[in-house]
């Protein structure tokens, strides 16, 4: 499935209106949006596959391994930006010790302890707690500052640039980089002259056939013949996409509002949302997400009968959630077509769950960081695609052990083993080389993320593979203990 439209359209614009709409800044919104978005499918698969016969070191830690070398790196070689140098500095030292203490909790005496599992747990509440003091912090700081250049003698040109720079760390302006226009986020929600005079339902069909057109007259007339054979390929996704996908856009006119379409898609998210959670759960013999049915259709009846097509309600904001649930569910369920993919390769060549996990498993299962990251780079976010590179193996790594540690402890009531696999260790290692080449070469390069350093990353990346692949054919040894045996599909 093409991932480009689907980020470009509904993805990106809708996560930087959540972003506003919550006040975070672009490195915020990456460790903790974006990290949530990339990393709760994985939190989900991993409590669904308790019972499964694979390990976790190899499959969390190879996520964690591919995300901070090889996403990382292709957002350096294009779209190379200046690194704030306090975010790179917590985060790497927030994720390094975060791996040393798990692995510590899993190796020292071979379980893991109910006590062990709160204090991983912990660590990530803790690194969240500090994010988001530190945010408070700087916005108090950019509210005295303003308040002090109201008197003109601390109005120098020092200070104001001061100011503009503190109030680009916070994020209190959050918008479209790579845009030429200028827009007034509450421009179209000003009531004027001529929507007074308007019907509430004026044009109402038309809106909504247009807001369904896959294909964009301006964009079809500038393209060429290959750029033509690409809109008419991905226009049927696109229309599919359209339906169940609201569109929250600051860009675009009415925000992308389409009264009726935006109507009747509010019951749709919840349905997909606890299908996906729980299929085979029924209440009274009617499954559960029919539920939700009782809430979101009174919904879509009052927005119906209260907004109008010319102008979005206060609200409309809000479905941006909407949108970014729904992108993360599409491309969740993409990524994991891929990863069965290359399970079936696994298999068919006789792999170990722990090259599986590393390997081809890792990479199908990042593919929603790959899209996401990329996708908001290219929009002129780099700095929330990287903050991601870190937040999504921080939260995947932390999250997963802690919450399946925490489940199995109290449900057995005893300390629980943790098999590593074959190659687990050895992705620790190299999650923990990888965490901490970012603070040995960011301190190098005076905190410039330069292409040189992608190409460092990818190099890195290799000498991984290399390593998996040698321990794996048994030509070298690897760092598993030697009473752990390994299970292999059959």
């Amino acid at each position: 499935m093409d991932f480009s439209p689907q980020s470009r359209i509904f993805f990106c614009p809708a996560l930087k209106v959540v972003s506003k709409m919550l006040g975070l800044n672009e490195h915020l919104a990456g460790v903790t949006l974006l990290a949530f978005g990339n990393g709760s499918p994985d939190l989900i698969g991993t409590f669904s596959n308790l019972d499964g016969a694979g390990p976790m070191f190899p499959d969390l830690f190879g996520a964690g391994v591919y995300v901070v070398l090889l996403v990382a790196g292709l957002i350096f070689v294009f779209y190379p930006f200046e690194i704030q140098w306090h975010n790179v500095l917590r985060d790497a030292c927030f994720l390094s010790f975060g791996i040393i203490y798990v692995d510590y909790c899993c190796v020292s005496d071979g379980v893991v302890t109910r006590t062990e599992s709160v204090l991983i747990m912990s660590v990530y509440i803790l690194y969240l707690m500090v994010i988001f003091i530190e945010l408070f912090l700087l916005k108090q700081t950019v509210k005295l500052l303003q308040s002090k250049l109201k008197d003109r003698k601390y109005a120098t040109a020092a200070n104001l640039a001061k100011l503009e720079q503190l109030r680009a760390e916070a994020g209190i302006e959050i918008i479209d980089r790579t845009s030429r226009l200028s827009i007034d986020v509450n421009r179209t929600r000003t009531m004027s002259f001529d929507a007074i005079l308007n019907k509430p339902n004026k044009d109402l069909m038309k809106q909504f056939f247009e807001s369904l057109n896959p294909i964009q007259k301006e964009e079809w007339l500038e393209s060429g013949i290959a750029g033509k054979l690409y809109i008419a390929i991905t226009a049927p996704v696109l229309f599919v996409l359209q339906v169940f996908i609201p569109v929250v856009d600051y860009e675009k006119e009415r925000h992308g509002w389409s009264k009726l379409l935006n109507s009747i898609q509010i019951p749709w998210v919840p349905m997909i949302l606890i299908y996906t959670l729980s299929d085979n759960l029924f209440i009274l013999g009617i499954p559960l997400y029919c539920y939700t049915l009782l809430i979101t259709v009174p919904i879509t009846i009052y927005m119906l009968y209260t907004t109008r097509t010319d102008i979005p309600p206060n609200y409309h904001h809000i479905t941006a959630l909407y949108g970014v649930v729904c992108s993360i569910l599409i491309i969740y369920y993409s990524a994991s077509e891929s990863v069965e993919i290359l399970r079936v390769i696994g298999i068919v060549t006789n792999r170990s769950n722990s090259f599986l996990g590393c390997t081809l498993q890792a990479w199908g299962n990042s593919i929603g960081d790959l899209v996401s990251t990329i996708a908001l780079a290219r929009h002129g976010y780099p700095r929330m695609g990287y903050a991601a590179c870190f937040g999504g193996p921080f939260f995947n790594s932390i999250s997963s052990f802690g919450g399946v540690f925490i489940y199995e402890t109290f449900r057995s009531e005893t300390p629980i083993f943790v098999p590593q696999g074959s190659l687990g260790e050895n992705c620790v290692v190299f999650q923990f080389i990888a965490t901490i080449s970012v603070l040995i070469w960011s301190t190098l390069t005076n905190f410039s993320a330069r292409r040189s350093i992608g190409i460092f990353n990818f190099i890195l990346y290799a000498i991984f593979l290399v390593f998996v692949f040698l321990g794996e054919l048994e030509i070298i040894e690897t760092f598993a203990p030697e009473n752990e045996e390994e299970i292999i599909d059959e």
